[in-house]
């Protein structure tokens, strides 16, 4: 007797709420669970023809998701405080609760939007910056190459100068250094039929300063 209570205990602990004696979830989604209740309230309450009225009532206009807008669901909102606690109350104030929880998530996504059309908007600015610095240092590196350019050519000009005129003060020294190295020995003159040396203050050689 005591183990069949056992046994009837463990089998409702592992059954669904669905079922009598369960205790566990039911392996349901959101989606159905909000579809189930929808169906339940719209049948119960009659959420159908209370929308319907509503919406001819204050010439409610809303949009293809079935929002209405905010001062629409504030007029709905004071005519069912004039209402008494009855099933057209209860089946306006779901209606109610349904249209404001819509613009709550509505008033989100937009915000949400925004913020992201604003990081876009950052990005796209920083882009823009990094392609303009990027263009910069392009043309900073066309004209850094250009100078070197020209600077490489004048020195490669200097140097060749340069090494002219080494070469021409080279030969210059050369032919001086020569000259002065150069001896250079008088001829004799025939003076009265006679062959005589011109004196000089050296008598053997005079070498040319």
């Amino acid at each position: 007797m005591a183990e069949s209570i056992r046994n009837n205990c463990y089998g409702s602990a592992l059954r669904p709420t669905t079922e009598r004696h369960g205790t566990e979830p039911p392996n349901v989604t959101i989606d159905q669970m909000l579809d189930n209740l929808n169906v339940y309230l719209d049948k119960r309450l009659g959420l159908r023809k209370c929308h319907d009225d509503m919406c001819q009532r204050y010439n409610i206009k809303h949009s293809e998701s079935g929002q209405w807008a905010l001062p629409d669901i504030k007029r709905a909102y004071g005519k069912t405080q004039r209402l008494r606690t009855n099933t057209k109350k209860d089946g306006l104030s779901v209606v109610l609760v349904k249209q404001i929880l819509h613009h709550l998530q509505k008033c989100e996504t937009d915000k949400l939007q925004r913020e992201i059309k604003a990081e876009k908007a950052k990005v796209r600015a920083l882009a823009e910056q990094l392609q303009i610095v990027k263009e910069d240092k392009e043309r900073l590196l066309h004209e850094n190459d250009k100078l070197l350019t020209l600077l490489s050519k004048r020195l490669e000009s200097k140097s060749s100068s340069s090494s002219v005129d080494s070469d021409v003060e080279s030969s210059i020294n050369m032919c001086v250094q020569a000259t002065r190295n150069t001896k250079v020995r008088l001829a004799p003159v025939i003076v009265k039929n006679r062959r005589t040396e011109v004196e000089i203050d050296n008598e053997e050689e005079y070498e040319e300063n």
